[in-house]
């Protein structure tokens, strides 16, 4: 660029005043005719070759090396008019950048167009535009003598701005330029369509991804639930439940057809003069209806406990730990028929419910492997016998006419065999009232 101002340099060299004021000198040259609007960015070249006709460049050097400061603009001027390389901008960018931490406004206007355009420094827009704030930011009409300069940094901010698709910011330096000349209201109002475009686009891509989460949230629950159930119907094929009451004697293979109760016939005739107590088994949402609450218990005992060789605590203590990992296994060599279990509550209450984790439920595996409770009888002023589902699930146990206890006793009455062991298990017992 620097070749076609030979002209503008020829006729400025015959000034004889070397103090030319910096801002004077500014607005001489954006005064010229010669600097039209369709070669505007040539600005910055012509500007800096009028800043820099002052002294050679020898007598400049020698006043920066002095230690005048000002010098450095003036150095950086005359690199940029006078360019024949790459090496004359780098070396102006160096000074303009000496002359900017000195306070020098033009500076920044002349380090800001450099980063613009990547001339003696790595193209850099962001640079641009903070060098470029800098001067609209500092300078003041006092100082600037010709609002030229201004309004071509708040041109070129707008169009650094729009170019990162920062329109917001592009439309208020726009407004700025609005100030000054109403040219400038078109550029304001295609901001302000690309502004309101961009908000529309936000907006269908947020319904957009928003409808899209809610589709996969949707299919994901559906495809749970799906296979939940697939692996349902597959554990029940794998192990079907069984449907008949069946006893477990000393031998662990013959199977009884029918339960045996080993109730006492002293036990059975007290039955046959006591007041029937009425129960029925409920789903879980119809025990979580009733609000119930739960009742402390303070001590369990049972009549016998399986001691493993492994080291493994098949205590009835674990019968209120509230942990399906564990369990009471009773320690007869039977199937437990008659083994009692005794329930001490740390104060009175009402027994209205029970809630039973029936057999071992670590896995369904497990849960046929071990004996289960088929049925059990509570021992106190209403002998209560209490037949059970052979089902995996809590099961939830309502009383229709509960009664004041501080202890409860329930008795092992019959259970259904296991397929592996003769031991009878029991996860969890609480009761409610």
């Amino acid at each position: 660029m620097y070749y076609l101002w030979g002209e503008l340099m020829g006729n400025q060299e015959q000034k004889e005043d070397k103090n030319v004021d910096i801002e004077e000198l500014l607005k001489e040259s954006l005064n010229d005719t010669k600097i039209t609007e369709d070669n505007e960015d040539l600005v910055l070249e012509y500007l800096c070759k009028t800043i820099a006709l002052n002294d050679s460049q020898e007598e400049i050097k020698q006043k920066e090396q002095s230690g005048d400061i000002y010098e450095d603009i003036r150095l950086a001027s005359r690199h940029i008019a006078n360019a024949k390389n790459i090496k004359d901008y780098c070396i102006a960018y160096k000074h303009a950048s000496k002359a900017a931490k000195h306070g020098y406004v033009e500076a920044y206007y002349i380090l800001g167009q450099l980063n613009m355009y990547g001339v003696g420094c790595t193209k850099n827009i962001h640079k641009a535009i903070h060098y470029l704030q800098n001067f609209v930011n500092r300078i003041t009409k006092k100082e600037l003598l010709n609002e030229d300069v201004l309004l071509d940094a708040y041109m070129k901010l707008a169009e650094a701005e729009k170019s990162l698709g920062h329109y917001s910011k592009a439309y208020l330096y726009y407004q700025e330029l609005q100030k000054y000349d109403s040219h400038y209201d078109s550029y304001a109002d295609e901001m302000i369509n690309e502004i309101k475009k961009r908000k529309s686009e936000f907006f269908l891509q947020t319904i957009f991804f928003a409808s899209g989460f809610v589709f996969l949230c949707v299919t994901i629950c559906f495809m749970l639930q799906y296979f939940a159930k697939e692996s349902q119907v597959l554990r029940m094929n794998a192990y079907p439940l069984k449907q008949a009451v069946t006893i477990i004697e000393e031998d662990e293979m013959n199977i009884q057809p029918e339960p045996i109760v080993n109730a006492s016939k002293e036990i059975k005739e007290e039955i046959e003069f006591q007041e029937q107590v009425l129960y029925r088994v409920v789903t879980e949402e119809e025990f979580s209806e009733l609000a119930l609450k739960e009742i402390r218990v303070i001590e369990v005992t049972a009549t016998s406990e399986y001691k493993s060789k492994k080291g493994n605590s098949y205590s009835p203590a674990n019968l209120i730990d509230h942990d399906s990992e564990t369990t009471w296994q009773e320690g007869e060599g039977d199937a437990g028929i008659g083994q009692q279990l005794t329930f001490t509550f740390a104060d009175s209450a009402i027994v209205s419910a029970i809630r039973l984790e029936n057999g071992k439920v670590t896995s369904k595996e497990e849960f046929y492997k071990n004996n289960r409770m088929a049925s059990f009888r509570m021992l106190d002023d209403n002998m209560v016998l209490i037949e059970l589902p052979d089902s995996i699930e809590v099961q939830y146990i309502i009383f229709e006419n509960p009664s004041m206890k501080n202890q409860v006793t329930l008795i092992l009455d019959s259970v259904f065999g296991g397929t592996k062991w003769n031991d009878t298990c029991i996860t969890e017992i609480a009761f409610y009232e």
